[in-house]
């Protein structure tokens, strides 16, 4: 028997590991970044009880597609270091 043709990197994989763990940092980054701007924007009571909500949705989308945030912010530094 053939072993089947893999289009996603397996679970061990260095790939699948650096994935894992740059999600978990941009994650945890995100977080605590959205939670402390709800906090200051809408207040201590508001932003303490509430804040963690939006930051959980923020930081997991983030979290997911932290690859896409990292190419991005490459090539925005890249215009605008040689924008001058």
């Amino acid at each position: 028997m053939h072993e089947p043709v893999r289009v996603l990197p397996r679970r061990d994989s260095k790939l699948s590991a650096l994935y894992r763990h740059g999600a978990v940092v941009v994650w945890l980054l995100t977080f605590f970044a959205c939670w402390v701007y709800c906090i200051r924007h809408y207040g201590v009571s508001y932003g303490v009880g509430l804040g963690w909500l939006p930051a959980i949705l923020v930081a997991t989308v983030a979290g997911a597609l932290w690859p896409l945030l990292v190419a991005f912010a490459a090539v925005l530094g890249w215009a605008y270091w040689n924008a001058g």
